[in-house]
C-alpha cells in the first residue's frame, strides 16, 4: 500500500504508462469505427480533435518532469497525441538518460528525433539519426522512419538539395549503411533526383476511368499524378483538398490522373480484379473524384519512387518533374499548390 501512495505521489496516475497508451488506442479504434459508420461519412478532422482531447483528459495533471519513465515511449506517445511535444521530450530525455544500456533505449532516442522535428529542433533530430550509435542496431525500422521524416522536413522547407544531402549522409551511417531499410530511403531520394528530369511514362494497364491514354497525349500540359489507393487513410483524407485544387486551377489547364493498382481486396474483402475495378465506380463517387483514375502494376510506381501513399508529382509544361509531395496532413498541399500556381504560369 506504502509503495503504492509513493507511486501516485510521484506519477500522479495509478495506471502505467503502458495501461494508459493501450487504454487511448482502445479509445481511438472504437471512435474510428464509430464515425466510420456514420452516414455522412468518416470526418478525418473532427476525429484528429476527439482523439487529442482525449489525450488532454489523460494527462492532465501528470508532471513530465516527475512521472515513471519505465514505460517511457508510451508515456511519450500520450503526451504526443496531446500536444504536448515538450512533455513527450522530456520524459525521453530523462529515460535515455537513467537507462543508457537499456534494451529499448534506441526505439526512445529514435522517438525523440521525431518529436524533435515536431518541435522544429531540426538539427537535434539529425544530429540523433547520424550519430551511428550502436544502441539503434535494433531500431533500423524505426531509424529509417526517421530518417524519412528529416528528409520531407527539408522538402516542407522548399529545400529539396537538403534532402538529397541528408539521405546521402544516412544512407552511408551505420546501421542502415547495407539494410534492407535503406531500399525506403533509396526510394525517397530517387523522388527527390527526379525533380528537374524528364517525367517518365509508366506502363500503364489497359483498365481506367476517364479520358486518358499515357502521359505523352498530355505533353505540353500541367500534370498531377495522385498515387493512391482505396484502403489508404490518409489518401482518403487528402481528397476534398485536391478537389478543391482541381477545382481552381482545372480551367487553367491543370491535368489531375489518379494512378492506383490492384490489390486484391476491397473494404476488407477478397476481389478480383473486375470486382475491385468496378468497385472503384462507387469510390469515385463518394469522394467526388471527377478526373481520370488509371491503373499500373505496384513495380511501375517505383519510377516514381513511392514508398508511401499517397504520393502527388507535378509535370510542368516542358514534361519536367516540377515537385513531389509525399503523404497529406493539415497544410500538406500548401507548397505544393503554390508550385502548380508557377507551373501553369510558366510559358
Amino acid at each position: 500500500m506504502l509503495g503504492l501512495i509513493l507511486t501516485l505521489a510521484v506519477s500522479g496516475s495509478a495506471k502505467s504508462g503502458s495501461q494508459m497508451w493501450q487504454d487511448f488506442v482502445t479509445y481511438a479504434n472504437g471512435l474510428y469505427k464509430q464515425m466510420s459508420t456514420d452516414k455522412a461519412g468518416f470526418n478525418e478532422g473532427k476525429f484528429t480533435l476527439e482523439i487529442k482531447q482525449k489525450a488532454k483528459d489523460m494527462v492532465r495533471g501528470l508532471d513530465p518532469a516527475k512521472i515513471d519513465v519505465t514505460d517511457a515511449i508510451d508515456w511519450s506517445n500520450l503526451f504526443g497525441e496531446a500536444g504536448n511535444n515538450k512533455g513527450a521530450a522530456t520524459i525521453l530525455q530523462r529515460y535515455i538518460k537513467s537507462n543508457p544500456k537499456a534494451t529499448d533505449v534506441g526505439d526512445a532516442k529514435v522517438t525523440l528525433g521525431n518529436i524533435d522535428i515536431a518541435l522544429k529542433k531540426y538539427k537535434d533530430a539529425e544530429k540523433i539519426a547520424l550519430s551511428g550509435d550502436p544502441t539503434f542496431a535494433s531500431s533500423v525500422d524505426q531509424l529509417a522512419g526517421l530518417d524519412q521524416q528529416i528528409a520531407q522536413s527539408y522538402q516542407d522547407r522548399n529545400d529539396d538539395k537538403g534532402a538529397v544531402n541528408f539521405l546521402n549522409k544516412a544512407l552511408d551511417s551505420a546501421p542502415m549503411k547495407g539494410a534492407q531499410q535503406a531500399e525506403m530511403l533509396k526510394g525517397v531520394l530517387n523522388q527527390l533526383t527526379l525533380v528537374g528530369t524528364p517525367a517518365p511514362d509508366l506502363n500503364w494497364l489497359p483498365q481506367h476511368y476517364g479520358n486518358f491514354t499515357n502521359l505523352t497525349a498530355l505533353k505540353g500540359k500541367v500534370v498531377v499524378l495522385d498515387f493512391f489507393a482505396h484502403w489508404c487513410g490518409p489518401c482518403k483524407a487528402s481528397m476534398p483538398s485536391m478537389a478543391k485544387i482541381e477545382e481552381k486551377y482545372g480551367p487553367q489547364g491543370l491535368n489531375v490522373v489518379g494512378v492506383t493498382a490492384f490489390y486484391g481486396s476491397y473494404q476488407g474483402k477478397k476481389a478480383t480484379q473486375p470486382e475491385e475495378y468496378q468497385d472503384m465506380v462507387g469510390f469515385m463517387k463518394k469522394y467526388n473524384i471527377n478526373h481520370p483514375v488509371a491503373y499500373v502494376k505496384n513495380s511501375e510506381m517505383l519510377k516514381y519512387g513511392v514508398t508511401g501513399i499517397p504520393e502527388f508529382v507535378l509535370i510542368g509544361k516542358d514534361g519536367l518533374v516540377k515537385k513531389i509531395q509525399v503523404g497529406y496532413g493539415p497544410g500538406a498541399l500548401k507548397t505544393f499548390r503554390k508550385a502548380i500556381a508557377e507551373a501553369i504560369a510558366q510559358k
